[in-house]
């Protein structure tokens, strides 16, 4: 197991790059789960993230208070995040760089652990 002590978390501007955005969008569709476990997965590791979490000048990431009020209650934003085109590209681009970097964390936290 390779826990990691520190998370670098991503900027807006880093979460705009399409290499970057395609991978997260790739790594949540192998995750394959629905849109409402994804969140309760994403409160469940994040605050049981025993590490810190650090913006790339090495100020702290302030956790948000209630994973939940991040997302919208039924989730759907997940569910056209995940659409592919026939090429395997997004389908389209969203810009809600919170909830792309709460799932880039989680990605983190759970590839610490495999």
């Amino acid at each position: 197991m390779n826990l990691i002590t520190q998370i670098v978390v991503k900027t807006n501007k880093k979460l705009e790059e399409v290499d970057v955005y395609n991978d997260i969008q790739r790594q949540c569709r192998l995750l394959k789960m629905s849109r409402r476990a994804i969140v309760v997965e994403i409160h469940k590791e994040i605050y049981g993230f025993s590490g810190k979490l650090k913006w790339p000048d090495g100020s702290d990431y302030k956790k948000p208070i209630c994973i939940y009020t991040e997302f919208d209650l039924e989730n759907r934003w997940y569910t056209d995040f995940l659409k592919i085109n026939s090429d395997g590209k997004p389908a389209s681009r969203s810009c809600k760089y919170n909830r792309i970097r709460l799932l880039d964390i989680l990605l983190q936290i759970k590839a610490s652990k495999s």
